[in-house]
């Protein structure tokens, strides 16, 4: 292990001493001659200036110790600075050896971790981190995260020679797969040459995560790290963060990126950051957002009219809308419009699919309605089926995502009007289809 740097305030602090000693004696001692020069030839002086010998007695004796004071206060004041400079530079060289022999160290500042991890990502080859169901601290988990998105930029435009090729991988939920982060990343490039690759690993959104990063480096001291400390849903703000380069530590966050590994929606995604979509790669559609959907019967009837926000939460995916029903289908007797709601425990997803499981307890009404979504040309869709358990015929559904950015959507404050403008919307997709085929 390399011997800690010795701090530069202990070296010097003796020579500082006597300089500073000197220095004053020196002053302390003009001021003594200069008086013993004014007591012998006080009559001289009085005679020449033409004043009483007291009045210049004391106008000496008050220049003098003003002077001496002057000089004193310039001379503490450099001595001070001096051994504050030192003092710094000590500290830094104190921290560096902790840095480079201690196996496990605390930051009790978030400045002072994000400090060391910037300084650390610059020489790392490789970068295993997770970010999942991690707030920053707005709460929002999307938010712009500048000590993140700087580590980001400073790995994958180092310009330090590596003996292997340079590669961060994120494992991630679907909330922040498909969050800001990699756009705003994207952003920050603005199409500079990257000499890393990136990659995403997408898991299954409900699992509580400790959340760390690994680094490995080429040649540096220690050649593994690992940092720590991110808790799921953090939001705390007197947190303790750590950095470890203990190999048993280093071991076991190893060992639970490949247990987190397991719950993987698909093979990782390589983030493109030069051209086309940033997530081609990626088989998982987005569906976050409000979606339209019209269910209709073997017989081509309407049968109900569906619009739904979906949402991946913390504990889950949560879907939430209301429906209205224009004929009655199974246990459901009557045209109504009825709310949805739909929990983590009653909902599960694959890479496109979800599936959800309803009960009525008041009608008694209950089955499953899955879901398939989807990226075409003309932008996000959905279909499916609907199987209530009082009816031998399912539904079949089809519908479209809603484009929030539209002014019409954003002003819609119920669902209602919702529904009636993406009904509207869905009309006329479907009379330009009709038209299409037609010609």
């Amino acid at each position: 292990m390399p011997r800690p740097p010795s701090s530069s305030l202990i070296v010097q602090s003796d020579r500082s001493h006597k300089a500073e000693l000197a220095t004053r004696s020196i002053s302390l001692l003009l001021v003594l001659i200069s008086l013993i020069a004014f007591i012998f030839n006080k009559d001289g002086l009085a005679q020449a200036l033409q004043i009483e010998k007291t009045t210049l007695e004391l106008g000496v004796i008050m220049i003098s110790l003003l002077g001496a004071l002057f000089i004193d206060q310039i001379t503490t004041s450099f001595f001070h600075k001096s051994s504050q400079d030192r003092v710094i530079e000590s500290h830094d060289q104190i921290m560096a050896a902790i840095q480079s022999s201690s196996t496990l160290q605390c930051f009790t500042s978030d400045n002072a971790f994000y400090n060391h991890i910037e300084q650390r990502v610059k020489h790392a080859t490789e970068v295993r981190n997770t970010f999942v169901g991690y707030k920053t601290a707005s709460g929002n988990p999307n938010a712009l995260d500048e000590a993140s998105l700087d580590s980001y930029i400073s790995f994958l435009t180092s310009d330090e020679k590596s003996s292997k090729a340079k590669v961060w991988t994120d494992i991630v939920a679907y909330n922040e797969f498909f969050g800001k982060r990699y756009e705003n990343i994207k952003i920050l490039l603005n199409g500079k040459e990257t000499s890393a690759r990136h990659f995403a690993r997408v898991i299954r959104h409900n699992i509580p995560v400790l959340n760390f990063t690994i680094f490995d480096f080429d040649s540096y001291g220690n050649d593994r790290e690992v940092v720590f400390g991110w808790l799921h849903s953090d939001n705390f703000r007197n947190r303790r963060l750590f950095r470890s380069n203990d190999p048993n530590i280093i071991e076991l966050f190893e060992s639970y990126f490949s247990l987190l590994s397991l719950y993987r929606l698909q093979e990782d995604v390589e983030l493109n950051y030069k051209d086309g979509s940033l997530r081609a790669g990626s088989e998982i559609s987005d569906r976050q957002g409000w979606w339209f959907c019209e269910g209709t019967n073997q017989a081509g009837d309407v049968v109900s009219e569906s619009v739904f926000h979906v949402s991946f939460r913390e504990h889950g995916v949560e879907l939430d809308g209301i429906v209205n029903w224009n004929c009655s289908y199974g246990r459901q007797l009557e045209s109504s419009t009825e709310t949805i709601s739909h929990k983590s425990d009653k909902v599960s997803y694959t890479e496109q699919k979800m599936f959800l499981e309803y009960r009525d307890h008041a009608s008694d009404r209950r089955g499953i309605c899955v879901y398939n979504f989807s990226t075409t040309p003309e932008g996000a869709v959905v279909n499916g089926y609907l199987h209530d358990a009082g009816s031998v015929e399912r539904i079949q559904l089809q519908g479209y995502k809603l484009d929030s950015s539209k002014e019409e959507y954003a002003a819609a404050t119920d669902n209602a009007r919702r529904l009636s403008i993406a009904r509207a919307e869905w009309n006329r997709k479907k009379m330009i289809e009709e038209t299409t085929s037609a010609s």
